[in-house]
């Protein structure tokens, strides 16, 4: 069994578990289990992280410091000693610390001991700073929560590959000269994966396009934009993708054609990154996920948009096309939740993208895969949990959006996503899902469930500096819950025109008020319009 001292200051220094996490297991440390060992079956961390960390310990001569003060004796081991409080790298900690761009791991020792109290107050601090960005990898498995791949892996090498896996859901090069990631001033063949993805952040891209054949691209404010002037070589992208996936996650792509995993970079964030087979070759598209939980007021969402998470059951829907930022606004209500409310939020997701930190809210996040075998099969265990808010990533088929519907009916509090423009092809597509025997039945279950839809479309800034929302909100009032029960959704438009007084919003007057403030051009305000003739007259163009 290993030294839970030693596990524990690896887990905390890597931010892979909490002082809490490890403390709560600490009374349960037997001759058979170490802290590890418990954390892996809570599903804290992943059976590899434990495998990694267990061959690095085996290999070390000289014993890892372990656990502060502060952290009760295991039984039958010695006395802690001081270390496991220390902050991560790059906290501005230069005494005790396991450097995560060290190939031989050793730990650097302080120059004299520092007195108990200071040394706990450092602690503190350090769980304080280590929670505070939503995006760094804090109490996320390695491979296990956040791939796509849930097959066990056997033990790395001894010595070998704890420290790159801690942070990301692949092997990473070296930096530099062991040191920080530079981001390059121009991108070629030569530059490493780790590079191409903080280039990529550096230069506020929303997408990373790599294919044989072609030059890198970039996608950003809603066009793809060459990286490079030279086409892309086959072997370049080959040595890239094999350096970022596991051997395990190399072989389940070699045998399924395509995989979906998140890659963690340390300092730069979170990838969802896709890898596919193609006539040319490999493709891989990399998708930038946000540093940072918008707030309610960055994330420009109306006013009465407020009033959706204050609901004790129900469902909301954030919809649009495809790379409309709808998991950002998403994770802008959940968190508003997290923050207001004191209640059990479960998420099922596929894959986790952003990692929520509990506010007021205790918080359990699922991934389709490694946590659980579908959204259906997730959501009829969730039922069991004691939840208060259900939040699933996207209600894409039958069976989810009748558990889904009927979760909100016996009150939780749920919220969605799916792939439509507008708050009418929402209600559509929900009831058309159903088989026509059933449509009536679910009419009368949409009508009493559903609390609002918010459709958004992304359009680009007129001044090229981003990308600018606009939305479209339907809030759920007596005469459009009687327009959803007697099949009368087209009337929604009328509805929502005179609905504005109480906080409902058309797209076409939000695209409106965009090109009136200078803010977009009508043509491109017009490519998305309900309505575009009606962008004509300020000077939109097809």
């Amino acid at each position: 069994m290993l030294d839970s001292q030693q596990v524990a200051q690896l887990l905390f220094n890597h931010q892979l578990a909490t002082q809490e996490q490890i403390m709560a297991c600490w009374p349960y440390i037997t001759d058979g289990k170490d802290v590890g060992m418990l954390l892996t079956e809570q599903g804290i961390i992943s059976r590899q992280t434990y495998q990694e960390m267990a061959a690095y310990l085996q290999t070390q001569a000289t014993p890892v410091q372990a656990a502060p003060d502060s952290y009760p004796a295991a039984p039958g081991s010695q006395a802690p000693v001081s270390g496991l409080g220390e902050p991560p790298p790059g906290e501005g900690n230069e005494e005790t610390f396991i450097d995560l761009n060290d190939a031989n791991w050793s730990a650097a020792a302080p120059d004299e001991e520092e007195p108990a109290h200071k040394k706990s107050s450092r602690a503190d601090h350090a769980v304080k700073k280590a929670s505070a960005s939503v995006a760094l990898p804090q109490n996320e498995p390695a491979h296990g929560a956040d791939t796509a791949s849930a097959a066990t892996p056997s033990p790395a090498p001894a010595g070998a590959g704890f420290a790159a896996h801690a942070y990301a859901s692949g092997p990473q090069e070296p930096a530099t000269n062991g040191g920080p990631i530079v981001v390059p001033e121009k991108l070629g063949s030569e530059a490493s994966w780790q590079e191409l993805l903080a280039y990529s952040r550096h230069h506020d891209a929303a997408d990373l396009h790599l294919s044989a054949g072609n030059p890198i691209l970039l996608r950003r404010y809603g066009t793809l934009q060459a990286a490079t002037s030279t086409s892309m070589e086959q072997s370049s992208l080959r040595g890239w993708v094999e350096r970022a996936l596991t051997h395990e996650q190399m072989q389940d792509f070699e045998e399924k054609g395509d995989l979906e995993f998140i890659y963690t970079l340390p300092g730069w964030g979170r990838y969802r990154v896709t890898v596919l087979k193609q006539r040319r070759g490999w493709d891989v598209t990399a998708r930038i996920i946000p540093n940072r939980i918008r707030s309610f007021e960055a994330a420009g969402l109306p006013e009465h948009c407020r009033e959706l998470t204050k609901w004790a059951q129900g469902l909301v829907l954030v919809t649009g096309p495809v790379g409309c930022g709808k998991t950002s606004t998403l994770s802008t209500l959940v968190e508003m939740v997290n923050q207001e409310r004191h209640d059990h939020i479960i998420t099922i997701e596929e894959p986790i993208e952003i990692l929520y930190e509990p506010a007021h809210c205790r918080i359990t996040q699922r991934q389709i895969g490694p946590h659980t075998l579908s959204r259906d099969a997730a959501l009829r265990a969730a039922l069991r949990e004691d939840p208060d808010i259900i939040v699933i990533s996207e209600l894409r088929d039958l069976d989810t959006i009748r558990l889904a519907v009927s979760a909100a009916e016996t009150g939780h509090l749920v919220f969605g996503t799916m792939n439509t423009t507008n708050a009418a092809r929402t209600l559509y597509r929900l009831v058309d899902s159903f088989p026509p025997e059933e449509q009536g039945i679910i009419r009368n279950m949409i009508s009493e469930s559903l609390r609002g839809v918010i459709s958004q479309q992304l359009v680009p800034r007129k001044d090229g500096s981003g990308m600018q929302p606009a939305f479209e909100v339907l809030l759920v009032n007596t005469a459009v819950a009687n327009m959803i029960r007697k099949d009368e959704a087209h009337q929604l438009h009328t509805a929502m025109l005179t609905g504005k007084s109480s906080g409902m919003v058309l797209l076409d007057d939000s695209l409106r008020a965009l090109v009136e403030k200078g803010i977009v051009d009508p043509s491109e305000a017009m490519l998305r319009a309900t309505a575009p003739k009606d962008f004509e007259k300020y000077g939109g163009r097809r």
